[in-house]
């Protein structure tokens, strides 16, 4: 199942209909799969699994680690990183020139 299908799955349908029950517990995924989520680079994601900054699960025992994702904890992790109190964008002038 592709990570598109995945998500439709688990109630994130772009349909605008009401969430679709999961059947059974959630997959793991892939740093590719995670990255693909998040719309991150894969690589990024990697780097901060191994740096312990976002939730993740080692699988292998040695030096080189393969590492899975839960996508709801993704979620989760993303959402405490939004800043509200940010400051808002500027909005561009009219004639499109940068002061």
């Amino acid at each position: 199942m592709g990570p598109i299908r995945q998500f439709e799955v688990e109630g994130r349908t772009d349909r605008g209909s009401s969430p679709e029950v999961a059947i059974g517990p959630e997959a793991y995924v892939d740093a590719a799969e995670g990255a693909l989520f998040l719309r991150i680079h894969a690589k990024t994601l990697m780097r901060l699994a191994r740096g312990g900054q976002v939730p993740a699960y080692s699988i292998s025992e040695g030096t080189r680690r393969h590492w899975r994702f839960l996508i709801s904890e993704l979620d989760k992790w993303m959402k405490t990183k939004v800043h509200s109190s940010a400051h808002p964008v500027r909005p561009r002038p009219a004639d499109g020139r940068r002061k």
